[in-house]
């Protein structure tokens, strides 16, 4: 075993490690942005006719994958002698399931399609958790720990950046048919990103050997550290009710594919979700770790706004167009992504460093669980009834998520 500040290069190697992870992250973050299980994929899923409890399965389905990654995959990440190796691959495999995904929407009959993409949805959850096991491995030898934080934010900043740019050009064609083949374009450009991105992480200076004390908590951890702390109770109910945050995208998406016929609709929700989050990014870097709470009790009011606006732009038909909808998307992604950094924020605060790991893992673990129970839950009330219903239930949910969010900050001040 090896420290890892003796396998971090200098200078020269440094420079080149550090533009090589910029890009591959700024890749890696179009990738994600251009082929978003939020919005693109279950807009896929609905144009081929999949049930809504399916469409609403998307982000679940992946994190299921990067979840099952995390637990099945973790003791050969930390024993691997080449950290890079297994990004890239998790990269390359990631970008074949998006391109799976393109030619399934292209060649196959809806129902083959819609198999094939849930299928190649948890290969992208799998390939997820894998890659960011293995980068966290790959940054802790090949980037000094006093540059790291500046690389995670350079990445996501110019990812942000080129992901607007690519949809500018989606955008801007006005004339490009709103079909299947337009979003199986979309997923093949993705996969081309992370084609990029893979070349990338295999071009790092990365020295032989692992990295000391690198350890994996089991989830039987995690029930322990509940067991014997109320705050991590609260903690986790608190995951599991407000998990209606996230929720509530995929029934947007569904939504605006209904009411919105223009070309450039998807495109447009895209790069308003993108610039929402990285906003919300921005912003929150500046005063979040003294206003975690504030921040936390933000994120739910923002998303009930989100689902309030989408309600009201289905009473008049003039207001159905893709421009009036797409700040539903950008507030959505403004209160997911505050929601996720304070969640973060309030757990490093109030777990001991040795009890973030299976904290963290738990917590993880309750969060897509609750998911996928809502995605079925609530698809199943937008297919038996309206989409408009399961956002209103949703709304609903928001408010219990409310009052759990009250208990925790209650339970840290006790």
């Amino acid at each position: 075993m090896t420290e890892p500040e003796q396998t971090v290069p200098t200078d020269p190697l440094l420079r080149r490690n550090f533009g090589l992870g910029i890009a591959n992250g700024t890749l890696v973050d179009a990738s994600d942005q251009i082929a978003s299980p939020n919005i693109v994929v279950p807009w896929l899923l609905h144009a081929l006719g999949a049930f809504a409890f399916v469409v609403s399965a998307a982000v679940p389905l992946v994190r299921a994958g990067q979840l099952a990654a995390s637990l099945a995959l973790g003791p050969v990440v930390v024993r691997a002698p080449l950290a890079k190796l297994l990004v890239g691959l998790a990269t390359f495999a990631k970008a074949i399931a998006l391109g799976g995904m393109a030619l399934a929407a292209w060649l196959l009959p809806p129902l083959p399609a819609i198999a094939a993409i849930v299928v190649l949805l948890l290969l992208v959850g799998l390939a997820n958790g894998l890659g960011g096991l293995g980068f966290r491995q790959l940054a802790a030898k090949a980037i000094p720990a006093h540059r790291r934080g500046a690389l995670l934010a350079l990445r996501l900043a110019a990812g942000g950046l080129f992901t607007v740019l690519l949809l500018y050009v989606f955008y801007a064609q006005h004339e490009a048919p709103r079909s299947i083949d337009g979003y199986g374009w979309k997923l093949l450009i993705a996969a081309i990103c992370l084609t990029l991105g893979a070349l990338a992480i295999l071009l790092f200076f990365e020295s032989r050997g692992t990295v000391a004390g690198t350890s994996l908590p089991s989830l039987a951890d995690g029930f322990r550290l509940a067991g014997r702390s109320r705050w991590y109770r609260s903690y986790l109910q608190m995951r599991a009710v407000a998990q209606g945050i996230d929720m509530t995208v995929p029934f947007f998406a569904i939504h605006a594919a209904n009411v919105t016929g223009a070309a450039h609709a998807l495109g447009l929700f895209v790069a308003a979700s993108t610039l929402g989050g990285a906003l919300a990014g921005l912003l929150l870097a500046r005063f979040l770790d003294q206003h975690v709470e504030l921040v936390l009790r933000a994120a739910p009011v923002l998303a009930l706004l989100a689902a309030g606006y989408a309600l009201l732009l289905d009473l008049h038909l003039g207001w159905r167009t893709a421009e009036a909808y797409a700040p539903v998307f950008f507030v959505a992604a403004v209160a997911g992504q505050s929601y996720w950094l304070a969640c973060d924020t309030l757990a490093l605060r109030n777990l001991q460093l040795a009890e973030l790991p299976a904290g963290s893992g738990l917590a993880a673990a309750v969060a897509s669980v609750v998911a996928m129970v809502m995605a079925l839950a609530f698809g199943a009330v937008a297919h038996s009834t309206h989409v408009l219903v399961a956002i209103g239930l949703l709304g609903l949910l928001l408010l219990g998520g409310m009052l759990s969010i009250e208990r925790v900050i209650a339970a840290t001040r006790n």
